[in-house]
């Protein structure tokens, strides 16, 4: 009987594409917004991003400084610190634009949420602070007079706008996607989605395949890691009785996956990572006679901003 051995890995992305979320309406006087992501505070640090792989696609302007800890921080556009830049003021225009309707809840204080999992599909605004604390799909807009707290597992964020009227903004995730708007004009924005690498939760110590697999000596592994050089997610596997041909396959959702490519007499293979790169679950497969192998491996390798 035919059996299929799986490796698969995960790439958890840090995406942040600000992007032009407004209705034509509230645009049609206006210039483009020229940056990524703008930080008027002129303090260190006033764009600080932590991570172990970020992109960001665009220009990345503050009239301070950028700090990250990232190990490859890609900047797809200008990188421009100190930039002496005014900040563009757009209260109205956003009101206009997200919390002019019967559908926002307003809060007359604090708006904090803790829970596994959060979905927010309903402009909110808050006179004081907005927390959220778990696993976040946020699909609206959020102001908040004074600060924004995100914190949790992970962060999806799809045309939402996070928006700080005399506060900071702080985005702390272990995985965080986000598409739209972030926007604290008299503050700092903070992004640190600082988990484990794939170097971290390998280490260089070998385990003996005998201890998890039921088939004594059958091992199959697969590792990643974005390549900022060249833009590409460099998958590599190894083990007991690999065949000469392999598939690589992807998903979205990490449940419909489809074969991208057979690689056939060699050990890697190098994904290309485009500007409309999301998130995204490899996994390295290939037909095993009689035994059957399935070992999953969640890599956490934030990136791609």
């Amino acid at each position: 009987m035919h059996k299929r051995g799986l490796s698969a890995l995960l790439s958890v992305v840090m995406t942040l594409s600000i992007l032009p979320a407004l209705p034509a309406s509230a645009l049609e006087s206006d210039e483009p917004f020229p940056y990524t992501l703008f930080a008027g505070s002129d303090e260190d640090g006033a764009i600080t991003i932590n991570a172990d792989n970020v992109c960001l696609n665009g220009s990345v302007v503050t009239n301070g400084s950028i700090e990250t800890a990232a190990t490859n921080f890609n900047v797809n556009g200008q990188r421009i610190e100190h930039a002496q830049q005014p900040m563009v003021y757009a209260f109205g225009k956003l009101d206009d634009a997200y919390f002019d309707s019967d559908t926002v809840l307003t809060y007359e204080s604090d708006y904090t949420v803790e829970d596994v999992n959060i979905s927010l599909n309903t402009p909110i605004v808050s006179t004081g602070n907005i927390s959220l604390n778990g696993n976040i799909n946020l699909n609206t807009q959020l102001k908040a007079e004074e600060d924004i707290l995100v914190s949790g597992g992970f962060c999806n964020a799809n045309n939402a706008a996070l928006i700080s009227h005399h506060g900071d903004i702080y985005i702390e995730s272990t995985n965080f996607g986000f598409a739209g708007l972030i926007y604290a004009p008299y503050g700092d924005i903070v992004i640190d989605s600082s988990s484990p690498s794939a170097a971290n939760v390998i280490g260089i110590i070998s385990e003996d395949p005998d201890d998890h697999h039921e088939d004594a000596g059958i091992y199959f592994y697969a590792v990643g890691a974005y390549n900022a050089e060249i833009s590409t997610i460099d998958i590599a596997w190894s083990g007991s009785d690999v065949p000469a041909t392999v598939d690589v396959l992807t998903a979205t959702d990490g449940e419909t996956y489809s074969v991208v490519t057979s690689v056939t007499d060699a050990t890697t293979y190098a994904y290309p990572v485009g500007n409309d790169f999301v998130s995204t679950y490899f996994k390295v497969s290939y037909i095993v006679y009689p035994q059957t192998i399935n070992i999953d491996r969640n890599i956490d390798k934030n990136v791609l901003m």
